[in-house]
């Protein structure tokens, strides 16, 4: 079975025929820099979501503590305030 050419198919074809020589490795390496660019994206949303939850936790922990009430302007001696009940205590 012989096939015969149709040129007038074959020259239309050719008219819209297009060749692309890319270059793969430009193109490999705009891939992995937006790749790269999006994994630091990720990595420094992490970073500040975990520096957010330390600050809230050390807040938390602020609160429990009584480091506030222990100052020394709210603190007072036994010696400073004047027994009236029992004198012989001092």
């Amino acid at each position: 079975m012989l096939v015969e050419k149709n040129n007038s198919i074959v020259n239309r074809l050719n008219k819209t025929k297009q060749e692309m020589y890319p270059d793969l490795a430009a193109l490999q390496q705009k891939r992995l820099d937006e790749y790269h660019a999006d994994q630091k994206a990720l990595k420094r949303k992490e970073i500040q979501l975990k520096k957010e939850a330390e600050k809230e936790r050390k807040q938390q922990e602020e609160l429990r503590t009584y480091k506030t009430l222990m100052n020394p302007d709210n603190m007072k001696s036994n010696t400073d305030v004047n027994s009236t009940a029992d004198d012989s205590a001092a």
